[in-house]
């Protein structure tokens, strides 16, 4: 596989573990807020029914799997029940972190909106064989 200059592989999630208390105010500063409205927009496309599973791949600090998960409750009713609803994968343990102090602060369950440890561009190694999605979601992460 392909390393950065330092030999860490790409994609390590290494470089995000530095900034991800501070990954947040960064985005919103280098997008001028506009991400709110693409992900906004990007939650539309994906046009979710009721009893979706959706993979955010590249979840970061999750504010795409937290905008799913708060969409499919509202199509649900206000109510947002079972395993794995949500399912964001990222490479880096300390923006997951942050994410699941965002997810628990959402009011929403862990194991609805589950983070996992873990590489988009081989998810077998970090997802059960077979799982399968009706969506997926990728932002910022290529």
């Amino acid at each position: 596989g392909s390393s950065n200059s330092d030999g860490t592989p790409l994609g390590s999630g290494q470089m995000f573990d530095a900034i991800a208390k501070r990954y947040d105010m960064i985005n919103t500063a280098l997008s001028l807020g506009m991400h709110h409205m693409w992900r906004s927009r990007m939650v539309e496309s994906l046009e979710l029914k009721p009893g979706f599973t959706v993979l955010d791949a590249g979840t970061g600090t999750a504010d795409v799997a937290i905008a799913v998960a708060e969409y499919l409750k509202k199509l649900n009713g206000g109510k947002l029940e079972g395993a794995d609803v949500v399912v964001g994968v990222d490479p880096s343990q300390n923006m997951l972190a942050v994410g699941r102090e965002k997810v628990a602060k959402a009011g929403l369950d862990a194991k609805t909106v589950r983070l996992v440890h873990g590489d988009a561009q081989d998810l077998s190694t970090s997802l059960p064989e077979g799982m399968q999605f009706d969506a997926a979601a990728m932002s910022f992460a290529i």
